[in-house]
């Protein structure tokens, strides 16, 4: 804008300019019409002399002494004639050539008034497209405001949700876990009663008794043991999910060059006796939250590890680049793959895609969505079963601070439930 009105102030100066060259033409004209009355002057004296030399061509005869002087009188004013003539003539060829520059400069003056105008238009457009993109940024702000009350609300109603789970199940968990220790301590008090009336009782009952107390109890109480140490983990899972949403974002300078090589050097022991290969492709240095995004890296390079098919030759590689508003980031493996249907649910709470034939409990995959979302970012997922998986994630350039972070006493409650 200060560059269009700097313009236009010159273009002001130029039609200021145009206009004092103006004045000065019309200065000329007045001159002009000046030698113009004098030009007339100069012709009547002549039309007098022409007179006055008639009335001595008719005194020549009486005046023959004075002709001579007559003459050389009429030369002399016949050569002032020529001489005026001439200048005539070139006062003529001088109002022409200014009758000309004065064309030019009409010309001239147009065409800046023409562009002025121009200019003017472009002005006004500029100043209703400044105004029209002023009301639409005001009507986002409105929007991304409303937004963020509406996310702050789930949120806040998601961590109420975490909490009373949290709460409910562990209550019903600990009395499950101590009945579970009263039927053991039950059962051994229960065997040595049956040892000491072991006479008292027939071969088959004792069998049968046997059979209770030594196979079918124990295992019911071991699988009472599991679901509860399952359930257990399925809620430190929540919990710790909840921390990651809540947590407050540092954003630092992170070398993801550096960062990568010291994940996949943490799991070099998982990898040493086997037929392995990563690649990593040069990597950004990039602003944002270290913790976060160590904590993305390792669980899809953890993930792409545990997945792989060992009976062929593993390999994992790690991209980034620049995508212009934010980075773009892979992590591809040639493991099982996994099944079309599955490519969305994988970032849920609790959901496993695939043969469940190893340790996990679904919370990876939605931990890093949380992360990713914290940060501004999306992830998504590309995979084919059979050949292998490639997760994708973006972190935008320019990130937004959290307004408020966790209250103290809120934290607690959620981590000491």
């Amino acid at each position: 804008m200060e560059d269009l009105n700097l313009k236009l102030e010159e273009e002001a100066a130029e039609r200021q300019e145009a206009q004092e060259a103006q004045e000065a033409l019309q200065d000329l004209n007045a001159k002009l019409e000046e030698e113009a009355a004098e030009r007339q002057e100069a012709q009547e004296a002549l039309q007098d002399l022409n007179a006055k030399l008639e009335e001595e061509g008719a005194e020549r005869q009486a005046a023959q002494e004075d002709l001579q002087d007559l003459n050389l009188k009429l030369e002399d004013e016949a050569a002032k004639r020529q001489a005026a003539q001439e200048d005539l003539q070139d006062l003529n060829a001088k109002l022409e050539d200014e009758a000309a520059k004065r064309q030019a400069a009409q010309e001239d003056l147009q065409d800046l008034n023409a562009k002025l105008e121009e200019e003017a238009a472009k002005r006004q457009a500029a100043q209703e497209s400044l105004l029209a993109s002023m009301d639409e940024l005001l009507i986002r702000d409105q929007q991304i405001r409303q937004y963020s009350k509406q996310v702050e609300a789930t949120n806040s109603e998601l961590q109420s949700l975490v909490n009373i789970i949290a709460h409910d199940f562990r209550s019903p968990m600990v009395n499950l876990q101590g009945f579970a220790q009263e039927i053991g301590v039950s059962l051994a008090e229960l065997r040595k009663v049956i040892n000491d009336e072991t006479l008292c009782l027939m071969e088959k009952t004792h069998a049968k008794i046997d059979e209770l107390l030594d196979k079918d109890v124990p295992e019911a109480q071991a699988f009472i043991n599991s679901a509860i140490d399952r359930l257990s983990r399925m809620i430190e899972a929540l919990l710790k999910l909840a921390r990651e949403g809540r947590r407050q974002m540092i954003y630092k300078e992170v070398d993801m060059s550096k960062l990568v090589n010291a994940v996949l050097q943490s799991y070099y022991h998982q990898t040493e006796d086997k037929t392995f290969q990563f690649e990593v492709g040069a990597l950004p240095i990039i602003k944002t939250d270290q913790l976060a995004v160590e904590q993305i890296m390792s669980n899809l390079v953890d993930n792409a590890i545990k997945y792989l098919n060992f009976g062929q030759p593993g390999k994992i590689g790690v991209t980034g680049l620049d995508n212009g508003n934010d980075y773009l980031f892979s992590v591809q493996d040639n493991g099982r793959g996994i099944a079309a249907g599955d490519l969305e649910r994988i970032f849920e709470i609790f959901w496993r895609s695939g043969r469940q034939d190893l340790p996990g409990e679904g919370m990876g995959l939605a931990c890093v969505r949380t992360l990713i979302r914290q940060l501004g970012g999306k992830v998504w997922c590309e995979s084919e079963l059979g050949v292998g998986t490639k997760m994708m994630f973006t972190v935008p350039k320019h990130y937004l601070l959290a307004e408020t972070s966790p209250g103290a006493s809120e934290l607690e409650t959620v981590e000491n439930i």
